[in-house]
């Protein structure tokens, strides 16, 4: 994986099952709905859409596994899936919008006593929150929404 502030992975995998079966094993264990409706109660393991060649699902576990989305493409009709891993665009762009808010906040602060000490203090925090983020929540969600996909679809990773 290469250093980013927010990840994205990319993994070719080879099923058991073929094209059109892993579609309906597919559609019968996502609750069809948008990547946001994670607070829905579901029998089903994944919420998301499928569509004809695609995918683009989350798992449907717990309240941390909303963190990874995983966009899937089948690749042909001999059982290859292209699986995409990348962190949530909704948290990815609140934590920006807040990084800027508190940024500008500590900028425009009046009566600061040393700009230097809170500049030093604002990105050790704002680095210590993307390492909670990320390495935390983000791969326990990776985890677990790889376990369920590989499990469900029969997969193994392609070399």
């Amino acid at each position: 994986m290469k250093s980013r502030i927010f990840p994205k992975e990319s993994s070719n995998f080879k099923s058991e099952f073929d094209f059109n079966q892993l579609i309906e094993i597919l559609k019968e264990n996502t609750l069809d709905g948008s990547l946001s409706s994670t607070a829905y109660n579901t029998s089903k393991k994944f919420i998301g859409s499928v569509e004809e060649r695609s995918f683009k699902i989350i798992s449907s576990s717990n309240r941390t596994s909303m963190f990874c989305i995983f966009e899937g493409q089948l690749l042909n009709e001999s059982k290859e899936i292209l699986i995409i891993k990348k962190f949530h665009p909704t948290f990815r762009n609140l934590f920006i919008f807040w990084a800027i808010a508190m940024l500008s906040i500590l900028i425009f602060l009046p009566g600061r006593s040393n700009p230097v000490v809170s500049l030093i203090m604002f990105f050790a925090f704002v680095l210590f929150l993307r390492y909670l983020l990320i390495t935390v929540l983000y791969r326990k969600s990776l985890e677990e929404g790889m376990e369920k996909l590989t499990d469900t679809l029969k997969l193994t990773e392609k070399c």
